[in-house]
Formats: C-alpha cells, sequence, structure tokens
C-alpha cells in the first residue's frame, strides 16, 4: 500500500515539475524534471525488483525481508533526487501566486503538444481503414496547423505515400 502511495506521489510530483519547465525558460526547472524523473524511474526499478525474491523464496530463507529492504532502499534513493528536485525549485525563485499561473500555462502547453499526435494517429487510423480522402484532410491540418512539428514531419511523408499510391 505504502508503494502505490510513494509511485502515485512521484507521478505526481513529475507531472507538476514537467508543467513548470514547459511553461518557463529556467534551467533550474528543466533540471527539477530531470531529477524529479529520475527518483520516479528509480523508485520504479527498485520496487520491480522488491518482486524478485518473493519469486526465489524458497532459495532464499529471509526474502521477505530482502524485498522490503529494497523497497525502503529505492524509496529512500527516489526520496534524495526528488528533494534535488525540490531545491532546484526553489532555487528558480517562483512566487506562489505566479507558480499556479505557470502550472496552468504547462498545462495548456502541453495539450497543445499532444494534438498534433493526435491528429497523426486518427489520420493513419482513417488511412488505414481506406478513408484516404479524411486522411488526406487531417495530414494537411497538421502540415497547416503545427508546421514545425515532428507529425508534420510524419504528415508529408505520409501525404507523398498517398499521393504515389493514387498514381499508380
Amino acid at each position: 500500500m505504502i508503494a502505490i502511495v510513494a509511485l502515485i506521489l512521484l507521478i505526481v510530483r513529475y507531472s507538476r515539475f514537467s508543467r513548470l519547465a514547459r511553461a518557463t525558460d529556467a534551467e533550474e526547472l528543466r533540471q527539477a524534471r530531470r531529477y524529479s524523473g529520475m527518483a520516479l524511474n528509480i523508485y520504479i526499478v527498485f520496487a520491480a525488483l522488491s518482486f524478485v525474491p518473493a519469486f526465489i523464496q524458497s532459495l532464499v530463507s529471509s526474502a521477505y525481508g530482502i524485498s522490503v529492504g529494497l523497497s525502503l532502499g529505492g524509496l529512500l534513493i527516489a526520496a534524495a533526487f526528488d528533494f534535488k528536485a525540490e531545491r532546484l525549485k526553489r532555487r528558480a525563485a517562483i512566487p506562489k501566486e505566479s507558480e499556479k499561473a505557470l502550472l496552468k500555462k504547462g498545462k495548456e502547453l502541453q495539450k497543445a503538444d499532444e494534438m498534433p499526435q493526435k491528429l497523426y494517429l486518427e489520420a493513419t487510423k482513417a488511412e488505414r481503414q481506406g478513408i484516404v480522402d479524411e486522411a488526406i484532410a487531417k495530414y494537411r491540418t497538421i502540415i497547416e496547423q503545427y508546421p514545425e512539428t515532428d507529425a508534420a514531419k510524419d504528415a508529408k511523408i505520409s501525404l507523398n505515400v498517398l499521393a504515389q499510391s493514387r498514381n499508380a
């Protein structure tokens, strides 16, 4: 139970640091996001490793103690990285009032970044289903509205392939 609560807390904190980092140019916040991500990854690895002794319980008499030790060790290491992320956030010196606005802005930017990918997935699905005109329209929308994204580059390639297949 504690492991799940810790995991949820680390995920929420990583999401918060990600939003703040997207909303500003502060190097401290980008570093805080990296540290928070490392904390989350470290905890996941140690939590997964804590299950291993249970599978080899017949070989190791103190499997439960090893599992608990791995879980606590991972939690302590993850906490150290998370505290470092928090210190970096404080070093960025963002007032509480501004932090709320930055979190909102970061969330909006995240959604804006996800939109071209979502449209691209819809276009490829339409293409697979044989609805070529709909796929072409979505690819063009991506290219026009999000020209600097990777999805736009992929959409151009897909449009060229569709054009070649229609000409063949």
